[in-house]
């Protein structure tokens, strides 16, 4: 007589994983207003990681892009009613 089994076990494996795989999986994680926040709550971490010495680094025009994108950003998550910023 044969008796089927399953067996489970665990392995602990290491992958690499690169910034690039991480932005991929964020853009594809807009599926669901959970998944939305995770991916947003994810940013925000590494945006408040991002040294000062590092930005202090980023030439004026490069500043001037990243300001004025988080600024049209901000708009699009404003509720609804606040008042627009210039």
């Amino acid at each position: 007589m044969k008796i089927p089994k399953v067996i489970s076990f665990e392995q602990e494996v290491e992958v690499d994983v690169c910034a690039e795989d991480i932005a991929a999986a964020l853009m594809g994680a807009t599926d669901s207003p959970r998944a939305c926040l995770l991916g947003i709550n994810n940013c925000a971490a590494f945006l408040k990681s991002v040294p000062d010495d590092v930005i202090a680094g980023f030439n004026v025009a490069q500043r001037q892009v990243i300001s004025d994108f988080y600024q049209t950003v901000a708009q699009r998550f404003a509720p609804p009613g606040a008042p627009v910023k210039a």
